[in-house]
């Protein structure tokens, strides 16, 4: 079955972060030593990736490490102060949206993906989008994949998945969809080609 859909992570996909730049950025943010940021992050982080952790349980836990009141002042600082557009993936967008269309899947946090937009101009490639904190559905989830091929309107195997966290690929792929973890954007185009993406 020939593949018709790619579907984009936003956040360490098309985006791109140092943590390097992220801790030093909440130390000044929020007056709090820097290895206690850098702790708590990677701590949280590591639970966040093999799905001990919610999305939700994640930033709350940082608001209280942060002590912070505004409920979305730590993500929204995290996505739109320090995600920059990912030049190179950006590139491919653009060089296979003539033949094929394009998804964005995303864990975003409420509501930011305007403001994330206004900096990397994604939003305008394409032709589908399903987010976490509108659709009430969370990558990797069966749900999430289910949902994706609904508004798509294609099978499993008629769509590639593009993520930068592993267990996002690897739920996508038990769903039976294409998936590609995504580490460099050399990296990237050869797993396309693999695929017979060109």
């Amino acid at each position: 079955m020939a593949i018709r859909w790619i579907a984009w992570d936003l956040g360490g996909t098309l985006t791109e972060w140092s943590l390097d730049r992220h801790v030093r950025w909440l130390a000044k943010r929020y007056k709090l030593p820097r290895r206690t940021i850098e702790r708590e992050w990677q701590h949280r982080r590591r639970l966040l990736d093999v799905s001990a952790i919610s999305w939700k349980e994640y930033w709350d836990h940082h608001q209280r490490a942060f002590r912070t009141k505004d409920p979305h002042t730590v993500p929204k600082a995290h996505e739109i102060a320090l995600n920059a557009p990912r030049a190179s993936t950006l590139r491919l967008v653009r060089a296979l949206r003539p033949r094929y269309r394009m998804a964005l899947v995303t864990n975003i946090p409420p509501n930011h993906l305007a403001d994330i937009d206004r900096r990397v101009g994604v939003r305008k490639y394409m032709d589908v989008i399903v987010r976490s904190d509108t659709d009430h559905v969370e990558k990797p989830d069966a749900a999430y994949w289910r949902l994706l091929c609904k508004r798509t309107r294609a099978k499993p195997r008629e769509i590639v998945v593009i993520d930068d966290l592993a267990h996002n690929a690897e739920g996508a792929r038990a769903f039976g969809l294409h998936a590609i973890h995504f580490t460099t954007a050399a990296r990237l185009r050869r797993d396309l080609r693999r695929l017979g993406v060109r």
